[in-house]
């Protein structure tokens, strides 16, 4: 009987309680802003898959081509406040690269592009090379959004042949959304 009780004395106070009058008119000014964060492009090159690239005289190039055709996308064009891109190179080469990143279209027109020089590093003392690059402006994010593949170029104007080493390359993309 006691439990019976209990029970009922409980259920009585969760079925009635007290709630404020709401407004949901309120609900319009609710700005969401997400963010959503990837993995870009990732690789580790040996100076064996260096190839001569005739179209810079004697000079050797890797090339790697990533498809992001999220970017041109309505939803992603009309809410991107900001976006965020982050390489991460560690060189055991005792060479300096240069690392070309190019923002393109499917008919491969160049939207935006930057470079990163990467320092000559040794096997035993890998040199670590770190670049953010920030986009925030409408001047910017523009070219971003209408780019479908990003392509990758590391490239060294002096031959890589018959040296020990590596090339790491980890990057992220971090999109900031508002809607």
């Amino acid at each position: 009987m006691r439990l019976k009780a209990l029970f009922l004395l409980a259920l009585a106070c969760c079925l009635s309680s007290c709630i404020k009058d709401t407004d949901f008119e309120q609900a319009d000014q609710i700005t969401l802003s997400p963010e959503y964060e990837l993995d870009l492009v990732y690789f580790t090159v040996d100076t064996s898959m260096f190839e001569s690239s005739g179209e810079l005289g004697d000079s050797f190039k890797v090339t790697d081509t990533t498809n992001v055709r999220f970017l041109d996308d309505s939803f992603i064009q009309e809410s991107l406040v900001r976006a965020e891109v982050f390489f991460r190179l560690t060189n055991s080469i005792p060479r300096d690269f240069q690392l070309e990143v190019e923002f393109m279209t499917l008919s491969n027109e160049v939207q935006y592009q930057f470079d990163i020089p990467i320092a000559a590093g040794t096997v035993a003392a890998p040199v670590i090379t770190e670049h953010l690059e920030v986009f925030d402006t409408a001047a910017e994010l523009g070219p971003l959004t209408s780019s479908s593949r990003v392509v990758i170029s590391v490239s060294s104007p002096e031959t890589v042949e018959a040296l020990d080493g590596t090339l790491n390359l980890q990057s992220k993309s971090a999109y900031f959304l508002e809607y």
